[in-house]
């Protein structure tokens, strides 16, 4: 029952694809509610206002969840073929390090770094024909970003940790073309 694929509605397909299996969905939200509860803990030491737990709650869900999502072949194959979505997709996520600049003015550079270096990462493996030359570089993009994120000084190390899972959310997980895996 788990493993069996649903259509996804219309109003969710830009998520998971025309049709998932249930586990996939199942684990994108558990993933990314998960992440979330985890983060939103480390972070209530600092006593932070609750509008930025709140919304913190909610991008580091969509990232988190996102990384699963983007990994799965029913989303990978949604945009497989859609050049102007993609880039329309990709552009949009310029939203989640924005609001993380709102919750953590004092790591702007941060920021600045990690939707640049993401994106431009991203829009150059999306050029790319091979879907092996995609892994390969997008790969390669992904280790020097994430060793960049660690080494790029915040007020909390939480952020870089959600620096590295944007990374591999748009770099890695939707970037690259991949094939079906049924």
């Amino acid at each position: 029952m788990i493993n069996k694929d649903i259509k996804i509605p219309k109003l969710f397909q830009e998520l998971h694809g025309y049709k998932s299996k249930i586990s996939t969905i199942v684990l994108v939200y558990l993933t990314g509610i998960i992440s979330g509860s985890i983060i939103i803990i480390d972070l209530l030491k600092f006593n932070l206002e609750i509008w930025k737990y709140t919304l913190l709650g909610i991008i580091v869900v969509d990232i988190a969840g996102g990384v699963v999502a983007n990994l799965s072949s029913s989303t990978n194959s949604y945009y497989r073929d859609k050049k102007k979505l993609r880039i329309k997709f990709l552009l949009v996520h310029f939203i989640q390090p924005l609001v993380l600049y709102f919750i953590f003015p004092n790591s702007m550079y941060f920021f600045i770094f990690l939707f640049s270096y993401t994106i431009i990462s991203a829009l150059i493996i999306n050029m790319l024909k091979e879907a092996e030359d995609q892994q390969n570089i997008a790969s390669t993009f992904l280790t020097i970003g994430a060793i960049l994120c660690i080494l790029i000084k915040t007020d909390y190390l939480t952020i870089n940790i959600i620096g590295v899972l944007y990374m591999i959310k748009i770099i890695l997980g939707f970037s690259v073309r991949r094939p079906r895996f049924d």
